[in-house]
């Protein structure tokens, strides 16, 4: 480890508005979303832009960058010029830059019609997309629609009075009392419906609910189908996921993310690490990121020695018994990265 490393001081502190952490994440999200991600070194000066204590490091939003039409034949292509929108709330403000300006980092693959492009997985999950996008709005709907009725007159095929308004009887000044009129004042005279609450038709109603031909439907289980085949896409373990807790326990969760921070973070942190120290003309210090302060990293380690154990036992067992050579049980204990072997 180098004290004061130039480099490593501009990582943890790559811009004015970023740490370490927000400006790697901001990386990581790029990359998986775009398939691609441009670190542009920036200085206000030109040709100072590989100066490593006078520069600051931005990641270049994919979605504000405009290519210019490629014309040269991808063999013998090498830079192509593009602009940058960088200012706020401005579509009229953009830098113009060629993509010698930038670290250029791929998901994947480069775009076959753009090689200065990446592949973004979001494209093939398009569809799944739509459906938790149309699942959220179709269970909006359901409970919005809850309680919400319609109330018509319902019309009797036999042609009986089904009225309730015919005259039933008169008061004291002579005027006539319905049966409509007589159900109402009980009803609203007494307990808890005291002052006009409820109203009675006098005529006979049926009543359908807005929400009955929506009210069977799972909206849930039909995003989390999708949600699992987008987590599935972009690296995210079914373990990590909100809807996998009835049978996530918290073991297999921190393998979970073990797995992930091998499989998917470590190699996007390693061309990173190669891409910025290549970029300052190969920086002779090597930077690593590291991440076994990570409680899963820890988990993880713990369990690889605990195995790295349980094989050691096993190998004397098998050497006491005579099963084994001692050149076996040294390929063996090799193997596991239990010893190292001899240069």
């Amino acid at each position: 480890m180098v004290e004061d490393d130039e480099l490593v001081k501009l990582l943890r502190k790559p811009n004015q508005f970023q740490g370490q952490s927000e400006f790697l994440s901001q990386h990581y999200y790029h990359l998986r979303a775009a398939g691609y991600n441009y670190v542009y070194p920036y200085h206000k000066s030109v040709g100072y832009q590989k100066r490593i204590g006078e520069v600051k490091l931005y990641n270049l939003n994919p979605d504000f960058i405009d290519f210019e039409r490629i014309e040269t034949s991808i063999f013998d292509l090498e830079s192509v010029k593009f602009k940058y929108r960088h200012q706020f709330e401005s579509d009229n403000s953009k830098t113009k830059l060629i993509t010698d300006d930038v670290i250029i980092y791929y998901d994947t693959k480069p775009n076959s019609k753009n090689p200065f492009k990446g592949h973004s997985r979001l494209t093939s999950l398009k569809d799944e997309a739509n459906n938790t996008l149309l699942a959220n709005r179709g269970k909006r709907n359901q409970i919005k629609r809850t309680g919400a009725t319609i109330v018509s007159h319902k019309e009797r095929p036999e042609g009986l009075s089904d009225g309730l308004d015919e005259e039933m009887t008169r008061d004291k000044q002579g005027n006539p009392i319905t049966y409509k009129d007589d159900i109402e004042n009980k009803l609203n005279g007494s307990g808890l419906a005291q002052g006009k609450s409820i109203l009675v038709s006098s005529k006979e109603l049926k009543v359908d609910s807005l929400a009955k031909d929506i009210t069977g439907i799972d909206f849930d289980k039909m995003k989390q189908s999708d949600m699992r085949v987008i987590a599935n896409k972009i690296g995210v373990p079914n373990e990590l996921n909100p809807f996998e807790n009835d049978n996530a326990k918290d073991e297999n969760r921190e393998q979970a993310q073990f797995s992930v921070i091998q499989n998917e973070i470590e190699p996007v942190a390693e061309a990173f690490a190669l891409g910025v120290m290549s970029w300052f003309d190969n920086h002779p210090n090597k930077i690593i990121l590291d991440y076994s302060h990570l409680p899963a990293y820890q988990v993880a380690q713990n369990t690889k020695e605990e195995n790295k154990d349980k094989v050691t036992s096993r190998v004397i067992q098998l050497l006491n018994a005579n099963l084994i050579d001692l050149k076996t049980a040294n390929n063996i204990l090799i193997n596991y990265e239990i010893i190292k072997e001899d240069v």
